[in-house]
């Protein structure tokens, strides 16, 4: 199999996107999956976690079981994480509680890291960008590589060399404090319909 490059893969995904928009014509169809989380630090003051493409189905998502039943395979497209705070701060008005530091979100192609355990290493991940834990934002990773593109059996995993994910760290937090929601999402592409 021929290598494609990063804008190949991009085009492909893009391509799947504009399909799913052309009113379900074709054989496959695209769907938003999610899940919430709370974003609450640990007894270290450490918020961690990883957003592999194989939680959507592991998980699973909200959406999983409705349409895994009704198609034979499956590819994760798109994942995004939007963080809704509890706490806000701003110029005009303060409202928060304890130390809500920065956070790092990553992202990883290769599916394969096991999680940043520093600030640091979070920091060296591509794709890190600091958000803070008193506002609202979303982080978003596309598939990239052609081997996010190949589609998985419904009820089977996807195999390890065809993961990509993202994560988040944060350090130096209140104790074990609930700063907000992590809304997870995935576009995934589903086909063979039963």
């Amino acid at each position: 199999m021929a290598k494609l490059s990063s804008r190949d893969v991009g085009s492909e995904v893009s391509r799947a996107l504009r399909q799913a928009a052309k009113s379900g014509l074709g054989t496959s169809t695209l769907k938003r999956m999610t899940v919430t989380g709370a974003a609450t630090s640990s007894a270290a003051g450490v918020i961690t976690f990883s957003f592999p493409s194989s939680l959507v189905q592991s998980n699973p998502f909200t959406e999983w079981n409705t349409f895994s039943a009704r198609y034979l395979d499956y590819r994760v497209l798109r994942l995004k994480v939007t963080y809704s705070p509890l706490y806000v701060v701003n110029t005009s008005f303060t409202a928060a509680t304890g130390n809500a530091g920065p956070i790092i979100m990553w992202s990883d192609p290769s599916g394969q890291l096991s999680g940043p355990v520093t600030p640091a290493g979070a920091w060296a991940v591509e794709g890190a960008k600091i958000f803070s834990l008193y506002k609202q934002w979303s982080y978003v990773m596309q598939a990239s590589q052609r081997e996010h593109l190949l589609f998985t059996m419904i009820g089977t995993p996807i195999v390890a060399a065809n993961r990509f994910q993202m994560g988040g760290f944060a350090t130096g937090l209140t104790i074990s404090t609930t700063f907000g929601t992590f809304y997870y999402e995935a576009i995934v592409e589903l086909r063979g319909s039963q």
